[in-house]
């Protein structure tokens, strides 16, 4: 498994062998286990959020039709 900083997250990688079908559900149950293993060491995940307020009104005019 790779680990990577970002500017807003931990980001998990790893690379796993696997039948050519049903990836999807493969990937689906690695995450849900790795989800449950931060519940289950009392971390949580978070993401930051920008709330835009006072948008300026914008005028968009289409020519040519």
């Amino acid at each position: 498994m790779y680990l990577r900083l970002t500017d807003n997250w931990l980001e998990l990688a790893t690379r796993f062998i696997t039948r050519e079908y049903n990836i999807r559900d493969i990937k689906d149950a690695i995450s849900r286990e790795v989800i449950e293993g931060f519940d289950k060491a009392g971390n949580t995940i978070a993401s930051s959020t920008i709330e835009i307020v006072n948008f300026p009104k914008l005028d968009v005019a289409v020519e040519g039709k």
